[in-house]
């Protein structure tokens, strides 16, 4: 073979595997599904009888609602802590495997603050709803002290990011917030709202504390991002994109056509309740919702 046929059966084998892409029909949700099915199976494989016991439910198991942010919490899954060196490795991939680059680095953040018990004694628990599978169904959590994060894979491909429920502890001056980018859209939004627009899009009882349960399914009141200006309205789409843009690309493509289906911005709500600083952007198919009524931040949001 010349040194000119080579590059030419290169770019050969290159087009026929990316027709056959395109002949599978493989799409962003099964490549994201297909890696995190890769991670799952190590971790999966090496639990023991013990530990199966309390890791394992199924798909549909009530515990998948029990969301828990609290430390110390007796929390569905098995703790992480008690895994060895070897498994912790392998269950710090599998999160890792369902969040983007710039989502890990925020989560991981969040776990390394001096002031969060969860990453001082490993005090996460890892919980599989199902077996993993190459094309069933099944789920996973990693949740601990201000980070619980719950992915669904359905059928092969990744499916509704059931909740995200995030808290941090910075400490002024000395360790930076993760979530001061939402905190901070969150305000702007506030900021440009006249009288009449924050009168209407204030609660009329209080938001409650974040970070225990399942995000609630309605909450009354608030203003439409119709109603708002075009630049309120496009804080609004930063704030959803900094939500999403936690998982990479190819898991949020399909939630992105949900939001933009069901009519993107303009169909949300804004809500505010200023005593415990609570903010939240509802639609049919989003919620992210915000408060430090507890002294420190805690954001949750969902996707459809």
């Amino acid at each position: 073979m010349t040194r000119w046929q080579r590059p030419l059966l290169c770019l050969m084998l290159l087009a026929t595997f990316f027709v056959g892409v395109r002949q599978r029909g493989v799409t962003g949700a099964e490549t994201a599904a297909a890696r995190i099915f890769q991670a799952a199976q190590p971790v999966y494989r090496s639990l023991t009888a013990e530990q199966k016991l309390r890791a394992c439910f199924g798909f549909d198991a009530a515990e998948k609602a029990e969301i828990r942010l609290t430390p110390n919490f007796d929390r569905p899954g098995f703790p992480v802590g008690r895994m060895s060196a070897e498994q912790k490795e392998m269950a710090l991939k599998l999160l890792q495997s369902a969040l983007s680059e710039r989502g890990w680095k925020k989560i991981k953040g969040i776990m390394d603050q001096p002031r969060n018990q969860g990453a001082q004694n490993w005090d996460y628990c890892l919980a599989f709803f199902g077996e993993p599978t190459e094309n069933g169904s099944w789920g996973f959590r990693w949740e601990g002290h201000h980070v619980s994060i719950t992915i669904d894979i359905i059928n092969g491909k990744v499916g509704k990011f059931r909740a995200a429920l995030l808290g941090s502890n910075p400490i002024e001056g000395k360790v930076a917030d993760p979530l001061a980018t939402e905190a901070q859209l969150g305000r702007d939004i506030i900021s440009q709202l006249t009288d009449e627009q924050k009168q209407k899009a204030t609660l009329a009882a209080g938001a409650g504390t974040l970070g225990a349960g399942p995000i609630p399914a309605r909450r009354e009141g608030g203003v439409m991002f119709s109603e708002l200006s075009t630049t309120q309205q496009k804080l609004g789409e930063r704030l959803i994109e900094e939500t999403l843009n936690y998982f990479p690309p190819e898991m949020t493509h399909a939630p992105r056509a949900v939001i933009q289906k069901a009519g993107g911005i303009q169909a949300c709500r804004f809500l505010l309740f200023p005593k415990e600083n609570f903010w939240a952007v509802r639609g049919p198919a989003f919620v992210c919702e915000y408060s430090t009524s507890t002294g420190h931040p805690h954001l949750t949001f969902q996707a459809e």
